[in-house]
């Protein structure tokens, strides 16, 4: 089996499993496994990429594949935190994680860039 299919299942899962617990029972376990599966819905993502495919093949672009993958991670978790905080919680201190995911963005632009040899 693929691994982007791998990474889609576990999101999906993940994802099903996180709606069920906040619905069912209110629960901060199914608010926090929005974070995982939302990690794995971005790997199964760039996974489904093939020039993605290539470069983390590739041991000359490997690492920063590898890079782009754990940036792109922290970028969608800092989004994901922010938009729990401010409206699942109310709490305007989670503008704050605007800014690092800004940063990552930016970073994983750049990445992008580094990778196609723009």
């Amino acid at each position: 089996m693929k691994i982007n299919i791998l990474f889609l299942i576990g999101g999906l899962i993940l994802s099903a499993a996180s709606k069920y617990l906040q619905f069912k029972y209110q629960s901060l376990i199914g608010d926090l496994l929005v974070f995982p599966a939302a990690v794995l819905l971005l790997l199964a993502l760039l996974f489904s990429i093939p020039a993605y495919q290539e470069w983390f093949k590739n041991s000359a672009t490997h690492s920063t594949a590898l890079l782009l993958a754990i940036t792109g991670g922290g970028a969608v978790l800092s989004f994901q935190l922010f938009a729990w905080l401010v409206f699942g919680r109310g709490t305007e201190a989670g503008y704050l994680m605007l800014i690092p995911f800004f940063i990552l963005a930016a970073l994983v632009i750049r990445l992008i860039f580094k990778l196609t040899g723009s």
